[in-house]
């Protein structure tokens, strides 16, 4: 719903504060999302994954606002995660 980037985002987020069992859940659906696709997504944040995310929507969105609502998104993500 929210897009790669900003999933990515958050897998760094709970990585950080080491929740593997939610890092876990959104790697999960991530290779949900891959199946049905039938596609390869990443599952990590890195310069690749940006890059690679940001080459897809290169003439959609400016790289510079895909980072910041990508970031501004998993923070959403992470406060919905955090009142479950």
């Amino acid at each position: 719903m929210y897009g790669v980037l900003s999933v990515l985002y958050v897998i760094k987020y709970f990585e950080d504060i080491e929740n593997y069992e939610e890092c876990q859940k959104i790697i999960d659906a991530i290779n949900e999302q891959e199946q049905k696709l039938d596609c390869k997504l990443p599952k990590v944040i890195n310069k690749e994954s940006i890059e690679y995310i940001l080459d897809i929507w290169k003439h959609e969105i400016s790289d510079d606002f895909l980072i910041y609502s990508s970031k501004y998104y998993s923070e959403l993500i992470i406060k919905e995660i955090n009142l479950l």
